[in-house]
């Protein structure tokens, strides 16, 4: 009965022919239910955060048609999503659990934003190089408190990924989802790189976790500065656009970036 509708008139499942079904986002007693689930599992579990599958996207794709939902058909889930996380929050308060982190699959729209804390983010693997050579994702400085987690790759199986997409990642000054087995799937120069910027997250994570400003002024024309500030903490994270080393000043310093590279350098430095 609650199962999402498609455009078609039919029950919408997982592709392939999978047992799991969509359930619409907008009925409350779907609500009601899984929030009750959660906060009975992170009772048990002692859990620090709970993850809402596929939230987030609000595509037409997760729209339902169905006419016997009350909903009208062909309702987006943005008003079905607040209305579960909302219920959620009830759920946790009322079990003495306020401090609980939501996260979602997917960066929202802005009207779903203060609802969470975190989300994983598909911008490298959508976005065309071709308008946004640096696949700048302004999400992450219009909604400084939401922290994000890229996505470097889709699906379950290895793939081959870019290395560029790594420090653009660390650029924007966000995490990484890592995917699959470590060991196997990354090479030693991209594990490396990550233990790298897992450090400089950690050790500069008041300003990751403040106001972050995209720099229009740079020292070098190749060169793209952000700003991230908090805590007591500033950090800047350079990228070399170019195709051969830079050398500039910046901050009262002689720095240089190799091609393709990126950097951080606290405000001290």
């Amino acid at each position: 009965q609650w199962q999402m509708i498609g455009q078609n008139g039919e029950p919408r499942w997982w592709p392939g022919g999978s047992p799991e079904r969509f359930v619409c986002p907008h009925i409350p007693a779907w609500h009601h239910y899984l929030a009750g689930r959660m906060a009975s599992v992170v009772a048990q579990i002692e859990a620090s955060a709970v993850y809402f599958d596929e939230h987030g996207f609000c595509d037409k794709g997760k729209s339902c048609y169905s006419t016997s939902h009350g909903h009208s058909p062909g309702a987006a889930p943005i008003q079905g999503e607040i209305a579960m996380v909302k219920e959620a929050r009830r759920h946790f308060d009322a079990a003495g659990l306020r401090e609980m982190i939501f996260y979602l699959e997917e960066a929202p729209p802005d009207v779903l934003a203060p609802y969470y804390a975190a989300a994983s983010c598909y911008t490298f693997t959508h976005a065309d190089p071709n308008l946004s050579p640096l696949k700048l994702n302004l999400f992450r400085f219009a909604f400084p408190d939401i922290r994000l987690w890229d996505m470097l790759s889709i699906g379950i199986h290895p793939r081959v990924l870019s290395m560029e997409d790594f420090r653009l990642s660390l650029w924007h000054g966000n995490a990484v989802w890592l995917k699959g087995h470590s060991d196997t799937w990354y090479g030693d120069d991209v594990l490396s790189f990550l233990r790298r910027s897992r450090e400089v997250l950690h050790k500069y994570a008041a300003a990751f976790n403040g106001k972050a400003d995209p720099v229009a002024e740079t020292p070098h024309p190749a060169v793209f500065v952000n700003r991230f500030s908090g805590g007591g903490q500033t950090v800047y994270t350079l990228f070399n656009s170019s195709y051969r080393t830079v050398r500039f000043p910046f901050h009262g310093r002689e720095q240089k970036l190799g091609p393709r590279e990126v950097d951080v350098i606290p405000s001290d430095q």
